[in-house]
């Protein structure tokens, strides 16, 4: 019994860690470890650029099969109503465009997956290397593609629902009972960036079930320490996003310098600091 005691006592005495000791250690582990730190910086930067490359190739092949369908839809209307001969092969013409933008699409998806999982794996590792020395990098980076497929189709299917209420109420203005779809899916958006950072935070020392199921126990066991941890790093943001806005009306290519000086790092050290949350209310 008296050693039960103790044992809870130094479980107890473990607790009593707070947010503002997690950020001041973390910046001990960074002192320690600077290499470590600045690596994940600079592959977060090279992502941002990876990812709008890709990004903005496959949406403009989109948005220019779309337009190009919008203005076939409506000559196949006229050709409709006109009892036009040349109806089939527009409609004919109209389909071919669906599959592609379809095709595009679905590239858009395969290729923000892997860029993803590709770039923020490494980072993430290199971040959890801080406060798990004895991570192995081939091993986390197969974990964490495995976890971030679950959490990119639930992304995509938000997605879907999002994209669908803007074409029906705004371009197509086919339906206006719509509109709650949109902040709803962002809703979704918030709950699923939460379960899945905390999911990253555990692959570390966890395998893929214990990875998606341990973020759905400490999201909701830790919720109320995790909400204000969320919380002090949105204010950040917030602050920075401000300044940045005052730079700008100054010069456009100093917000750019200052903000990839200032914004990457913060990143980081919320990954190494979020890291070291989730190792102790994992144990």
């Amino acid at each position: 019994m008296i050693m039960k005691m103790k044992k809870k006592m130094k479980r107890i005495k473990k607790n009593k860690k707070t947010i503002v000791n997690y950020f001041s250690d973390a910046f001990i582990l960074i002192k320690k470890n600077p290499l470590y730190f600045f690596i994940p910086v600079l592959i977060d930067i090279t992502f941002i650029f990876a990812f709008f490359f890709v990004y903005h190739f496959f949406l403009s092949k989109i948005m220019n099969n779309f337009f190009s369908l919008l203005m076939m839809t409506g000559n196949s209307i006229q050709g409709i109503i006109e009892e036009s001969p040349e109806s089939v092969l527009l409609m004919h013409q109209m389909n071919s465009a669906i599959t592609t933008i379809i095709w595009w699409v679905i590239g858009l998806i395969i290729s923000a997956y892997f860029i993803y999982s590709i770039f923020q794996s490494a980072s993430w590792f290199f971040a959890g290397k801080i406060v798990h020395k004895k991570l192995m990098f081939w091993h986390y980076i197969k974990k964490f593609f495995a976890v971030h497929i679950i959490w990119h189709i639930a992304f995509i299917l938000i997605s879907y629902f999002y994209v669908r209420s803007v074409l029906l109420t705004d371009i197509f203005k086919i339906s206006s009972s719509l509109g709650y779809v949109r902040p709803i899916s962002m809703f979704f958006i918030i709950i699923l960036t939460y379960f899945s950072l905390i999911s990253y935070a555990l692959i570390a020392e966890k395998g893929f079930r214990k990875s998606i199921k341990g973020c759905f126990v400490i999201g909701f066991k830790r919720f109320f320490i995790l909400i204000c941890f969320f919380a002090v790093f949105a204010v950040i943001f917030l602050i920075i996003d401000i300044l940045l806005r005052i730079i700008f009306l100054i010069s456009d290519s100093a917000m750019l310098i200052i903000g990839i000086i200032i914004i990457f790092p913060i990143i980081t050290y919320f990954r190494i600091v979020l890291i070291s949350l989730i190792k102790d209310f994992s144990r």
